[in-house]
Parts: structure tokens; sequence; C-alpha cells
């Protein structure tokens, strides 16, 4: 399955020519165009981890445009989960998907043996998805339009859960929080995105959601 490397209402040059920096414009052009009230119909999405001795559930809902509701359920967390993760896990969307084959049980990393595949699999979706250009320092327009416009390394990165609008659309802890995990199984905790978040869930469909222990990358998921 391929999915576009940005959904962004204008080209990429486009954005750089109107100041890039304006990304209310963007935001108003993508809400008036794919959130009309009058056409919008709840969306779902779901992602499933099994492997390497973790296991986590994603459900995503979105019954109006601008909210979503995302629910985690964590049963298990491998060995990684011993070392920097003591604050909880990060979790974004990710640009590009998983191959088709891994789309079942997804992948986990294990500290035991060599470098799993699974970290290599995960090392392949990209950067965060940044369709309004908020460039975060590992937005999937870092090495390029971020860089070209004074924003690269996250420089004037001020996403929040008190101030959404300014988060890249797939910085879900930015927006709404770390993943906490106590050891008990089945342990689900719930999100809600506020108006700030203008894309519908269709547009992340295909994607990829991506857990971190830290910085390195230790379980991923596509969403269907």
């Amino acid at each position: 399955m391929t999915v576009a490397a940005a959904a962004a209402p204008w080209s990429s040059e486009e954005a750089s020519e109107q100041g890039f920096g304006e990304r209310e414009l963007l935001r108003g052009a993508a809400e008036k165009r794919m959130l009309r009230r009058g056409d919008f119909r709840k969306q779902k999405l779901r992602a499933y981890i099994n492997d390497n001795g973790t296991k986590i559930k994603v459900k995503a809902t979105q019954e109006e445009p601008g909210k979503a509701k995302w629910e985690i359920t964590i049963d298990e967390l491998g060995d990684f989960s011993k070392g920097g993760c003591t604050d909880g896990l990060k979790w974004h969307v990710h640009e590009l998907p998983l191959g088709d084959s891994n789309r079942g049980k997804g992948h986990a990393t294990s500290t035991s043996g060599a470098t799993p595949v699974s970290a290599t699999e995960c090392g392949k979706t990209g950067g965060h998805w940044d369709p309004f250009f908020a460039c975060g320092k590992f937005s999937q327009h870092a090495a390029d339009l971020c860089m070209r416009t004074g924003r690269g390394g996250g420089n004037g990165y001020n996403c929040s859960p008190a101030n959404q609008k300014l988060c890249e659309m797939g910085d879900l802890n930015g927006k709404m929080g770390l993943l906490q995990f106590d050891g008990k199984i089945g342990m689900k905790q719930t999100f809600i995105t506020d108006e700030a978040n203008v894309q519908p869930l269709s547009e992340i469909k295909g994607r990829s959601i991506v857990f971190h222990c830290g910085s390195p990358r230790v379980a991923c998921a596509n969403l269907h």
C-alpha cells in the first residue's frame, strides 16, 4: 500500500512562497476541504502489536470534525521497558506505513540478542506526520522545508496539551501526554484531542503509529 508523504492542501513550494509559518491558512483550507460538517461521517481506526513480549491495542474514533478519541490498552511491554521508559512511552503517527507483510502483528524490539528486524521495520516509517508544517525536531519535513525556513531541529516548536494547534498532527504525546504502564494487564488509557486536530482519521489511515522508549523506536504498527 502506498501512502503519500503529506496531505497538505498546498504543495511544499506554495507553502514556502506563502511564508510557510502561517499554518492557520493551511488549517483553514484543509478544514473547508475535508471537514464540512454536513459531509462528515463517524470514523474509526485500529492498530495491534503482538511481538517480542509486547502487546498493545490502539483504537481511535472520531464522531465530529476536530476531535478524536484515542484508547490505548497495554497488556505487556517487552524487556525494553526496563530501560528508559520510567516517565512513559512517547507515541506518534509517522508518515509512512510498515510493509504490508507486517500489518497483522506489528513489531516490537527486544534487548536480547542482535538487533531484531522489528527495530529496522519501525525505523522505516519516516518522520512524524506533519501536513501543516509545525516543524518539530522529527517532522517529516525536518530535513527540507523546516531547515530552509530556519525552523530545523525543532526551533520554535511549542507544542503542548494546552495549545495543540501548534503541534504536528502526528505528535500524539505532545498533544495528549505520555503513555503510562504500571504492569497491570489490560491497562487502558483514554485521550481526546481538541479542535486543533482538524484532520479526519481517514487522513491517518494506512500510516503507522510508533512508540518510543526515550528516543529509540521500540514498537510500531499500521493504522487501519
